[in-house]
């Protein structure tokens, strides 16, 4: 589980999870169905998984621009449920599930894959708004043994359309960079506003974010980071421009980058030692 094995006990109890029910929830949509073919050339280095079950918001095109601009070639597959490609030829690979609520193509399974693909030493992007909430046992299980997050609070600005503002942590990977994010209909996502969800990190934080709905209270944690992940609660997409999404993924790719295979590799085996 990595070295963030060492602090779960503590954090566990400090930050109790906040579970969804997984049932519809008024202001939640979803789209006209669409489908989409996976693009896999077996010779590109990161793959992307998009998973939209046909029906919600495709950002794959923007994170393989920002991921080509760091110098990665990519991939993508849609809608995984279990059956991956095969991913000996990844060094990355970014999950993004845009404003998929229902979570039903995703699967256990999903995470073995993942898990399995971070503990032979691969780094994973993960960027979702729901995740947390479709997923049965909130962050308990593989977000908190591999994404490093230790706690959270579903929706506090639920359903939000005013622009969401994010700024990166003191001695973080974003610190010093900020930006903002349209939230209205149609701007970024088709169907929905942002439902995005406060985490709290088992060890290292990655931003901020606020919207006027969160009313009151202060900016909140919307991401973290571990030797080789780093999970995000909403879209760098979502900036018109790319430059907010560029900047993000080219830094987390050069992160990566200071990760040596063998080190990475390593915390699969520290890992299996708490099996």
């Amino acid at each position: 589980m990595r070295k963030i094995v060492v602090t779960l006990a503590l954090l566990a109890l400090v930050a109790a999870p906040v579970l969804a029910d997984n049932t519809a929830r008024v202001g939640y949509h979803e789209g006209t169905y669409h489908e989409y073919d996976d693009q896999i050339s077996g010779r590109a280095t990161a793959l992307i998984a998009s998973v939209l079950e046909g029906v919600f918001t495709d950002q794959a095109a923007i994170y393989q621009t920002s991921l080509e601009a760091a110098g990665h070639s990519v991939d993508i597959v849609y809608d995984p449920a279990g059956a991956w490609p095969d991913l000996a030829p990844y060094s990355l690979i970014l999950v993004t599930t845009a404003d998929n609520w229902w979570g039903g193509t995703w699967t256990t399974g999903d995470e073995t894959v993942l898990g399995g693909f971070l503990d032979g030493g691969g780094d994973v992007i993960f960027m979702s708004q729901d995740y947390l909430y479709f997923r049965p046992g909130g962050h308990i299980g593989f977000p908190m043994d591999y994404l490093g997050v230790c706690g959270v609070v579903m929706d506090p600005a639920f359903g939000a359309v005013g622009d969401l503002s994010w700024e990166g942590i003191a001695g973080g990977l974003l610190d010093g960079q900020s930006g903002v994010l349209p939230g209205a209909v149609g701007t970024c996502f088709e169907s929905n506003g942002f439902f995005s969800d406060e985490i709290m990190p088992c060890i290292d934080g990655l931003n901020l974010w606020t919207q006027p709905e969160v009313g009151p209270f202060p900016f909140m944690e919307g991401g973290c980071v571990t030797e080789n992940t780093v999970f995000n609660t909403f879209d760098y997409s979502c900036d018109p421009t790319g430059a907010q999404c560029d900047l993000a993924i080219g830094t987390f790719v050069d992160y990566f980058g200071g990760q040596s295979p063998v080190e990475a590799s390593s915390w699969g085996a520290i890992k299996g030692m708490f099996r």
